[in-house]
């Protein structure tokens, strides 16, 4: 199914979408920083798809923490959620099954690549597997590209600006991005201009 199409499709749990292309990230980052920005409690589901045909995946983030902390593959699969995290709730919509993957960026990345290097179809086809099986070390890059182009996105002037780059370009400089992401709480509190949604505490 076309991201457009899925657009006119979405099941009734989904509150929120985002498109991974040029033309409607920004847009759709706007949108959901202000529902989330309504209210910093309780679980967002967010639908990720591209614009042309490719998997489609729902992200669960933490409205307060901003934490990506489950995903599924649409329209059948289960939450896989990660057990380290004490969500605030079970995300809607399918059964819900804990993994024990390390959910933090040194894991995720491995040995440490500068850049993630994969299109958003690609990007899209590894999260949709992922939680079927042990994770390989491209699906966890997946996964990490995921955190940066939604929730270290809604945080960041600068995670969305190189998400929009990678739109064109094929690549997240996740090294350089890394600083900026792990101070979100010191950034808030120095009210950097950077900061798009506050940390909470």
């Amino acid at each position: 199914m076309s991201g457009n199409i899925a657009l006119l499709n979405q099941p009734g749990d989904f509150r929120s979408w985002v498109q991974l292309s040029p033309y409607l990230y920004p847009f759709c980052l706007r949108e959901l920083r202000y529902r989330i920005g309504l209210a910093r409690d309780g679980v967002e589901v967010i639908e990720v798809w591209a614009p042309i045909n490719a998997p489609r995946v729902a992200v669960a983030i933490d409205r307060r923490s901003l934490y990506l902390f489950g995903l599924r593959a649409l329209p059948d699969g289960p939450w896989y959620c990660f057990r380290d995290y004490a969500r605030p709730a079970d995300p809607p919509g399918a059964p819900v099954v804990e993994i024990d993957e390390e959910l933090n960026y040194a894991r995720l990345l491995g040995a440490a690549p500068s850049a993630i290097a994969m299109t958003p179809v690609q990007l899209l086809t590894l999260a949709s597997d992922f939680g079927r099986a042990r994770a390989s070390p491209r699906q966890l890059q997946a996964l990490a590209a995921l955190m940066f182009l939604v929730p270290e996105a809604l945080r960041f002037d600068s995670v969305m600006l190189a998400a929009m780059r990678y739109f064109d370009q094929g690549f997240l400089p996740v090294a350089e991005l890394l600083e900026t992401v792990q101070n979100w709480a010191g950034a808030t509190a120095d009210e950097h201009d950077n900061v798009l949604m506050p940390h909470l505490g």
